[in-house]
């Protein structure tokens, strides 16, 4: 499929927020936000999600296929996962997610990340069954912080092999 990923830059965050708003509006249950809530969003909103968190697209043909961030859990910050991932909806069952998730994976693998989380609402089971087929592990269920009447389930997947783990030598 050839996706092209990359990161969006600072200055990037109109975009950013173009992109985001209309992957909400495509897909309103798979996020934490309502349409409206997005769009009441300040600018500064979108300007700090760029400075503090990794946020990447996809695009194939000069299009935008595929959105998602890399940031800390909100519970553990010593840990990531990848968040808000979106496919337009043209793309999916093509292997585009596949493709972004691995290039996220390798992204988050050169900042030193040595193991992927996900939390993805438990009705969204295409989504589920999505990161399970890309490596990720269920460890859990828990409420929304966001929609309290909804469940999230819990993933995680190691970015580092036993082979590329130090060795303590004991020297």
């Amino acid at each position: 499929m050839d996706v092209k990923v990359r990161e969006l830059e600072p200055h990037e965050w109109e975009f950013l927020k173009a992109v985001r708003i209309k992957s909400i509006d495509e897909s309103p249950d798979a996020f934490k936000f309502t349409p409206k809530e997005a769009r009441d969003l300040p600018d500064k909103y979108w300007e700090d999600a760029l400075t503090k968190d990794h946020w990447f697209v996809g695009s194939r043909g000069g299009h935008v296929v595929a959105v998602g961030g890399l940031m800390p859990l909100s519970d553990d910050p010593d840990n990531f996962e990848i968040a808000s991932v979106w496919i337009d909806p043209m793309y999916r069952g093509t292997g585009i997610f596949t493709e972004f998730v691995d290039q996220v994976k390798q992204q988050a693998k050169d900042l030193g990340i040595e193991v992927l989380y996900a939390s993805i609402y438990t009705d969204n089971t295409k989504s589920e069954q999505a990161f399970k087929a890309n490596g990720f592990e269920l460890i859990g269920h828990q409420a929304s912080r966001y929609q309290p009447d909804r469940q999230i389930s819990r993933w995680k997947t190691p970015l580092v092999s036993a082979a590329d783990a130090p060795v303590d030598l004991g020297l």
